[in-house]
């Protein structure tokens, strides 16, 4: 076997992305796995409104009408909503118009809301069940005098037919650039809000102004319902929502409609913008430039700025909604680069456990890495047997994508420009074998773990050996953290708030002062502060062990260091005996765990003085063949 060979799962490079037939799919009946997925899946609606199989889904109650009002579309044929004129019931009908013919309409982004007292309007003469969020935004954008020309998805396509679902998922890029203004329909203002209607339309009034400055007495009268207006909008459940992301970077214009109140949605990116560098506030730093509702702009589609799998899957996933598994993919299909999309099958009746063999080929194709391993020990309770939990059904290496938990890797881009992904390198050095579900992949032993501290959410200060380390080291810099090894003081600023630092190194009033200096982050730029604290979220959320390792002499030789003591940071759930790598094409060590003449995948680890997978991955060349293993994942 030549393992430099790239050939990725089920796809060979040369035969222009064919894929040889499902197998992983032997390992265990999928459906089991995709219903206990299902089972577990935090939807916060009472009955899944996507389900078109579902009897008391929305869509099954509207199946009689939909019979009688859709037909099959022409391949480069879509349906738009007539909204008629009027005051009476909410009447609209269907018109079929050509792509390369489009008429001119407006396209609607809005959020379900709850599925309790659904509204009837008139569908082309048939009675249509809505949300009422959406017979709310009918009501509103209805005119008196002349009907309204719109896109809605929930209108226009027949969501009791998932072929056609499926299929219009990869063309709502289409939809909302095609459209001379995207709607943003954020509800009804609160009827107990705190602020009045006046308040909101000055504040609406003062955000549209040409010269945007924020009064600088932000304590005034004058200020307070600007701060609420903004906080209203933020307020809204639309940021809440998967599929509005897409419908806003593939538009090129879109207004904010809240109630009966209007803004243009680039006044309101705008006085985010300005007042993101405004130190002097805490509010405005709350909705400043890294806040994830915001980072996506309109027009970043048609400037192929596109949200990368890692950002979706730390950023957007666990605090977005949608209530079916798969929505959690399809609803960011149209925001992935090309190449991850060529990987992902917009198929509702699609297993999810294949789904999640689709994002992790996207993954290799998009980012040129294996960091989807960072991934493993956050969500794989979903991949157990429900028959027998401690029976392995599913390879280790596959992540479960599907659920809220925090990402384990700790790996999130804050910051609404988001990154474009780094220069292609060279092809990971990855290979897998259908037939027995195995990963094969190069890597560089770093040593066997030897003892282990208690697992907690704090597990750096409870491990004596390491803390002494920490110590004598900030000590030899007399506090200051910058010159530690760039390991080092990563791990110090991802584990220790400043608040604990200082106990924790518990050295001399200078060292600690000095310290509390290195450590003040106010010269940090927006993303970075935003970044970090999405880092400490995560060190809050995942369990971390503190662990020593016995090392493996030849990878010495990738160390950028001389280091006394090894030590590290791993998942839950190690043991003694397991071993450390650096993979190679992963940036960031793994724990694996021997078992015959395979391993498993432990999670991932924090490790010191050591280059990383990516590293290794670019230069081949500079390290003898003697040091990298070739083994065997299952």
């Amino acid at each position: 076997m030549n393992m430099l060979d790239p050939m990725m799962l089920g796809y060979d490079p040369g035969s222009q992305g064919s894929f040889t037939p499902d197998y992983i799919t032997s390992a265990y009946d999928s459906r089991v796995c995709e219903k206990l997925i299902e089972s577990t899946w935090p939807s916060r609606q009472t009955v899944d409104t996507s389900d078109a199989t579902n009897p008391n889904s929305l869509y099954q109650k509207n199946a009689a009408a939909a019979e009688q009002i859709y037909s099959p579309l022409a391949p480069k044929a879509f349906r738009l909503l007539k909204l008629h004129r009027g005051t009476e019931k909410v009447h609209c009908s269907i018109l079929v118009s050509l792509e390369d013919h489009a008429l001119k309409y407006e396209a609607l982004s809005y959020f379900w809301g709850p599925i309790n007292d659904l509204k009837a309007i008139l569908l082309d003469g048939f009675e249509y069940l809505v949300t009422p969020n959406l017979f709310e935004a009918l009501l509103r954008l209805r005119k008196l005098d002349e009907d309204r020309l719109l896109w809605i998805d929930a209108l226009v396509i027949n969501q009791s037919d998932l072929t056609e679902r499926s299929r219009e998922v990869t063309k709502m890029l289409d939809r909302y650039s095609r459209a001379m203004n995207t709607i943003i329909w954020l509800g009804k203002p609160l009827a107990n809000a705190s602020y009045g209607r006046l308040d909101i339309m000055s504040a609406m009034k003062f955000l549209s102004q040409p010269e945007l400055v924020a009064p600088k007495d932000h304590d005034s009268g004058e200020w307070v319902p600007i701060k609420q207006a903004v906080e209203a909008i933020f307020c809204s459940k639309y940021w809440s929502r998967a599929w509005t992301v897409q419908e806003m970077m593939y538009s090129d214009h879109a207004t904010l409609h809240y109630g009966s109140i209007t803004l243009d949605l680039a006044d309101f990116l705008r006085f985010v913008d300005v007042n993101s560098h405004n130190a002097d506030s805490t509010f405005l730093r709350s909705i400043a430039i890294g806040d994830k509702r915001v980072a996506m702009r309109p027009g970043y589609g048609r400037q192929k700025r596109y949200l990368r799998i890692p950002s979706w899957l730390g950023c957007y996933l666990r605090h977005r909604d949608c209530s079916n598994p798969r929505d959690c993919v399809f609803a960011y299909y149209n925001c992935f680069p090309p190449e991850a999309r060529r990987h992902i099958v917009p198929d509702y009746e699609r297993p999810i456990l294949r789904m999640a063999l689709d994002i992790t080929l996207a993954w290799i194709a998009s980012e040129n890495n294996l960091d989807f391993l960072l991934q493993i020990g956050c969500r794989e309770s979903c991949w157990l047997r429900p028959d027998n939990p401690n029976k392995q059904c599913i390879p280790t290496w596959l992540p479960n994508y599907f659920g809220k938990q925090t990402n384990c890797s700790g790996r999130v881009v804050a910051g609404p420009d988001v990154p474009q992904a780094p220069p292609p390198l060279s092809n990971p050095v990855v290979r897998f074998d259908g037939k027995s579900n195995a990963m094969y992949v190069k890597c560089v032993l770093l040593g066997t773990i030897e003892s282990m501290g208690t697992p907690h959410y704090n597990s750096i200060p409870k491990f004596k050996p390491f803390e002494s380390f920490i110590q004598l080291h900030l000590l030899r810099a007399k506090g200051k953290v910058s010159k530690l090894d760039k390991g080092l003081k990563e791990v110090i600023q991802v584990h220790y708030p400043l608040s604990e630092l200082p106990e924790a190194t518990n050295q001399n009033s200078e060292v600690m002062q000095t310290i509390k200096e290195e450590m003040n982050w106010k010269g940090e730029s927006l993303n970075e502060t935003n970044e970090r604290h999405l880092r400490i979220a995560e060190r809050l959320c995942s369990w971390r062990t503190a662990f020593s390792y016995k090392q493996w002499p030849p990878s010495r030789l990738i160390q950028t260091n001389k280091v006394d003591v090894p030590f590290g940071l791993g998942t839950e759930g190690l043991k003694i005996g397991d071993q450390v790598f650096a993979v190679v094409g992963c940036s960031t060590p793994l724990i694996l765990r021997p078992v015959g003449d395979f391993h498993t995948v432990v999670g991932n680890a924090k490790m010191f003085l050591f280059v990383d997978g990516i590293f290794l991955q670019s230069n081949l060349a500079m390290f003898p063949p003697g040091i990298f293993l070739d083994i065997t994942l299952r």
